[in-house]
């Protein structure tokens, strides 16, 4: 949806935390376009996004946390005398269970997000994406999540786009993680292409931020 590098461009951010009983942040944006995959092209004009941001204490052991953004930009393209238009719309939730008692041991996540793309002008597109994933720790040290991923939804593309992801994760301490990860992509092919990742990470400097 983003393209390979995400949406990262430089601009500048307003956030509010509403005075609720809940957590509830506000946030509005105001960026300049280079990416192509999401922006006609590169243009002056600037591109707005507002996330708003709210979560919930549902019992002492767990949260709710729900989204929603919104991303626009239009320019006027001299050459073809057209209007450039790019409109984004997000959606996103997070359940996240850890107990009070031995939860350094045990905790279970699961968090969806659904994008909607709409581009006019000398480029058309729409496309719809979403991707959801749970996350469950099994003791200390070991944890396990599944993922899947769907693009197209509610189109006609006339092939078979989406993911499925598996992996196990080790941790031995704070500062590394070892974690073996499989993949099998649906990219319209006639077979599917699988992957298996094998990744070490290790942390060195600074103490890592600690799970809340």
């Amino acid at each position: 949806m983003f393209g390979d590098e995400g949406l990262s461009e430089n601009g500048l951010r307003a956030t509010f935390l509403a005075p609720m009983p809940w957590f509830s942040e506000l946030s509005v944006q105001a960026l300049q376009p280079t990416n192509s995959t999401v922006f006609t092209d590169a243009h002056r004009s600037l591109a707005y996004l507002m996330k708003w941001n709210n979560l919930w204490d549902l019992s002492e052991s767990l949260t709710f946390e729900f989204g929603s953004s919104v991303l626009t930009h239009s320019a006027h393209d001299h050459s073809s005398n057209e209007e450039n238009k790019t409109s984004m719309y997000g959606a996103d939730f997070t359940f996240k269970w850890r107990p009070l008692k031995n939860g350094n041991a045990s905790s279970f996540m699961w968090s969806t997000e659904f994008i909607h793309k709409d581009r006019s002008g000398t480029n058309n597109l729409k496309n719809s994406g979403l991707t959801t994933f749970v996350r469950h720790q099994l003791n200390r040290r070991w944890f396990t999540q599944l993922q899947y991923e769907h693009l197209g939804i509610g189109q006609n593309l006339g092939k078979d786009l989406n993911a499925y992801t598996g992996l196990i994760a080790f941790v031995p301490t704070e500062f590394s993680a070892v974690r073996l990860q499989y993949d099998s992509i649906h990219d319209g092919e006639p077979k599917p292409n699988k992957r298996v990742m094998l990744q070490l990470n290790i942390s060195i400097g600074a103490h890592p931020a600690h799970m809340y």
